[in-house]
């Protein structure tokens, strides 16, 4: 009986099924768990197969760090993540590949992740969290398809998790992540953060928002816990890299298309006289190259990883149906307006997603009513006015264009709209400095305010340009005249002109676009010269107009041969190349004017002010014997000299001072070739048969020796 009582105990049959409930719920977590794992390393890997185009970047250790001191970003993570700190703030202008870093990041982590105990990566958007300061682990896993007892054993199991945290700058984030959702305590599991930001929304001391709170206040062994790395720009080798990808995946996607097109055109029936097949080009590397370095200043502009995307897009759209060796001229003004339609467009596209306050969707909605992209446009040209009006603090024109300009604050953030908008452009904001991400957008924008061909921004309120729709004529040659009323007062309007500002003279890309728009638009061309007619008689302001409008039509490639330009005052233009051949200049000022390559034959200069006034002229070079064959770089930087004793001088071509000097034998040498990188020299020296060797100038060492060769080095 005491058995028979002793096996019927209620107590003991509910503590059996409970044990049995513990061990049973305990396998079908850790198999689910690793299930999800499981699927989401396979998911990950699959994503990595579709993605070929990545360049591994650089990272600097702050963002005012000089763009040499560079080096490799993902080994300094790795170390970061092995290592006891606990938050990384990874840093970065809009565009410079934050979030392709982080999600090549994710992919390389979940293909190392093996065992039970490895790191679980998880990227995820900050702006996408309801409450990012409470339980963010849990709302991340929840997510992700995780049940709450799922999430929980995660956190009691201290598995480590990596949480990339992606947007900052898009959410609401006021307070400190890591200390308010109280990770790597028992309660929160074991976390580490790698927070990707904005540059634009990082104060200038804001580490506080992000260091964590070390758990004993007075052992400051504990108080290095953070980290903080920036992106550094693309470097040339980067940027030819990417494009060896870019060309590699081109030519795999017309291989796939082929087969499939043979195929159909032969189980068609084929018609008498069958159209011509398209022959769809890819360009190579090295034209792609030339192209970037032969376009003025675009080389600087596609070291943003995203411009680079969209460069290479419209520049293969271009080439696709350029089928000659002669590579098509690249439109200035439809390259930059296609770069900021994509970079608008991408931003409109992260406000809809992101999660915003009231006010932020009222004003949001406001603005995508009005034309989003049409007012983005007029808050750029408003901005850059204000930077060009007021250069107090800038040591130089280019110092402006490097952000060096400053005004107060209220001129950029009024209102929630105006917040939006700086959001949505390529403008960067620290305190009460704002520039461009890259100078040649500044310039872009500038030329639109000075002459706009066409009503791009219907919203745009500027006074003192001049703008034309060329569009709306049938003949397109038929530009609108000049009429009194397009310029009140004459000269008196020009003083509020904005080419009046500044000499615009060292701003390449913005004379050349301006050059574009004169060739086209008659009317423009035709204002241009009233403005240097009128300098004569006219005070500072509108002197420097006429000194830029000058520079403006000498490159546009006018002639002014003969011409009667009597007392024209023109400080500081650009003249370079400019035909001036019998024209009369008497008691022209052209004071610090550059006229290298100018054409002034029998030209009238009495009276003619020349003070500072810079020919061109480079200082004669003195060689060590007779040259035989020379070589210059992809990038320009430098120019190689081979002479018939043998000898090789490297110059730099800028300033045409010796960097190297190699003596290989006493030989002639017969040819040069720098490499890909210019980092490389091959030559090949002797009369009949020569001996192709390669030499590192940079280090001044020898690196390979290939034999004999005869002709010529590619």
């Amino acid at each position: 009986m005491r058995r028979k009582e002793r096996s019927r105990s209620p107590d003991r049959g509910d503590t059996k099924r409970c044990c049995l409930q513990t061990e049973t719920t305990k396998p079908d977590i850790l198999s689910t768990i690793a299930d999800h794992v499981l699927a989401k390393k396979k998911k990950c890997l699959e994503d990595e197969q579709q993605s070929d185009i990545y360049v591994p970047p650089l990272g600097k250790e702050t963002l005012y760090a000089p763009d040499s001191s560079a080096f490799p970003l993902l080994p300094t993570v790795m170390d970061f993540l092995i290592g006891k700190r606990q938050v990384m703030l990874l840093m970065g202008d809009a565009g410079s590949g934050k979030t392709y870093f982080l999600r090549q990041l994710e992919r390389d982590l979940w293909a190392k992740c093996n065992g039970s105990d490895d790191p679980i990566p998880i990227l995820f958007s900050l702006s996408a969290i309801d409450k990012v300061d409470s339980d963010l682990l849990g709302q991340v896993l929840k997510n992700k398809g995780l049940d709450k007892h799922q999430i929980q054993h995660l956190k009691n199991n201290n598995r480590q998790i990596i949480l990339l945290c992606d947007s900052y700058d898009e959410s609401q984030v006021q307070r400190n992540i890591y200390n308010c959702n109280k990770f790597n305590t028992p309660e929160q599991g074991c976390v580490k953060l790698i927070i990707a930001c904005r540059s634009s929304k990082i104060g200038w001391n804001s580490d506080g928002r992000f260091r964590p709170e070390p758990t004993d206040k007075y052992d400051l062994t504990d108080l290095d816990l953070f980290q903080k790395v920036a992106m550094a720009p693309f470097t040339y080798r980067q940027i030819e890299d990417y494009i060896i990808k870019y060309v590699g995946h081109h030519h795999q996607l017309a291989a796939r298309q082929v087969p499939g097109d043979i195929q159909s055109a032969t189980q068609q029936p084929q018609p008498e006289t069958p159209p011509p097949p398209e022959i769809i080009r890819v360009w190579s590397v090295l034209e792609y190259m030339e192209t970037l370095a032969d376009t003025p200043n675009l080389m600087e502009l596609v070291e943003n990883p995203f411009i680079l995307s969209v460069v290479l897009k419209l520049l293969s759209s271009i080439f696709r149906s350029a089928l000659d060796a002669v590579r098509p001229p690249i439109p200035l003004d439809a390259l930059y307006q296609h770069i900021f339609e994509c970079w608008i467009e991408v931003s409109k596209r992260r406000l809809y997603s992101r999660r915003m306050t009231e006010d932020e969707n009222l004003a949001f909605d406001a603005l995508t009513e009005s034309g989003f992209a049409d007012l983005c446009m007029a808050y750029m040209k408003s901005r850059v006015v204000e930077i060009f009006k007021h250069p107090k603090k800038a040591s130089s024109t280019r110092g402006i264009l490097n952000g060096a300009a400053e005004w107060s604050a209220r001129c950029f953030v009024t209102d929630t709209r105006e917040s939006l908008l700086l959001e949505s452009v390529p403008l960067n904001r620290s305190k009460a400095t704002c520039h461009f991400i890259r100078p040649s957008l500044l310039e872009y924008i500038y030329s639109l305010v000075v002459f706009c061909p066409n009503d791009l921004s219907k919203g745009d309120t500027i006074t003192g340009g001049f703008t034309t729709n060329d569009s709306d004529s049938d003949n397109s040659e038929e530009t609108p005249e000049v009429t009194s009323s397009t310029f009140v007062n004459g000269g008196a309007f020009d003083k509020g002109h904005p080419l009046s500002f500044i000499n615009i003279a060292d701003l390449s890309t913005l004379v050349q676009l301006l050059a574009d728009r004169a060739q086209k638009c008659q009317s423009f061309r035709e204002w241009l010269i009233e403005r240097v007619r009128e300098s004569s008689n006219s005070d500072g302001k509108v002197q420097k107009l006429a000194a830029n409008a000058m520079t403006i039509l000498v490159t546009a490639g006018m002639q002014f041969n003969s011409a009667d330009l009597r007392g024209i005052k023109i400080k500081g233009a650009n003249l370079t190349g400019g035909k001036f051949d019998l024209a009369d200049l008497r008691d022209a000022d052209l004071t610090g004017t550059t006229l290298a390559g100018c054409w002034m034959r029998q030209a009238n200069l009495q009276g003619t002010q020349l003070r500072k006034a810079r020919f061109g002229e480079l200082p004669p070079v003195e060689l060590n014997g007779v040259p035989t064959t020379f070589a210059r770089p992809l990038d320009g930087r430098f120019y190689a000299v081979g002479f018939a004793n043998g000898s090789i001088t490297v110059f730099d071509a800028a300033s045409w001072i010796p960097i190297h000097t190699h003596q290989e034998s006493k030989e002639s040498i017969t040819a040069l070739a720098f490499s890909p990188k210019s980092d490389l020299l091959s030559f090949s020296f002797g009369h009949k048969i020569g001996l192709l060797k390669t030499w590192n100038h940079t280090n001044n060492k020898m690196s390979e020796s290939f034999g004999e060769h005869d002709g010529s080095i590619n």
